[in-house]
């Protein structure tokens, strides 16, 4: 699995995600990254995705990798304008931020495990922190938040 993208896009994508919990499992598919996460609670439910058209190179393989996104974001965050390389490396996520210079992170991926219960999902919450496919949000991230 190997993928680069401008930091910026990243980020976009994990930005939301840090909001409900600071670890998670990212799916890799051949039509991009896929997230879906819960805070501690069990009360807030998002589920985001980036479509593989945002990344300049994507050589999927199927997996899912937990991480600490929040450090990821932290990492990135810092190198507002350059070019990541995504990759993975054993137990261990690369990447590889080239921009005035060369940085390297290398996080430790955890062991995922399914949840035991599955959660039924009610109706949507509508509310007025986001607005989902409009005009100023197509080209970030499409977040979906539901009631549970």
């Amino acid at each position: 699995m190997y993928f680069k993208t401008d930091t910026e896009d990243l980020v976009a994508f994990l930005d939301p995600i840090t909001k409900v919990t600071e670890e998670a499992n990212i799916l890799v598919t051949e039509d991009g990254l896929e997230c879906s996460v819960e805070n501690q609670t069990k009360k807030i439910y998002g589920k985001f995705r980036i479509d593989h058209s945002k990344f300049r190179e994507w050589k999927p393989t199927k997996d899912i990798l937990g991480f600490n996104v929040s450090t990821m974001k932290k990492f990135l965050k810092n190198h507002k304008t350059g070019v990541l390389t995504f990759s993975r490396d054993g137990n261990r996520i690369k990447a590889v931020v080239d921009d005035e210079a060369r940085s390297t992170l290398m996080l430790p991926l955890f062991d995922i495990q399914e949840p035991e219960n599955k959660v039924k999902l009610g109706s949507p919450i509508k509310s007025n922190l986001a607005v989902l496919d409009s005009p100023k949000t197509q080209d970030k991230p499409k977040v979906e938040v539901k009631k549970i």
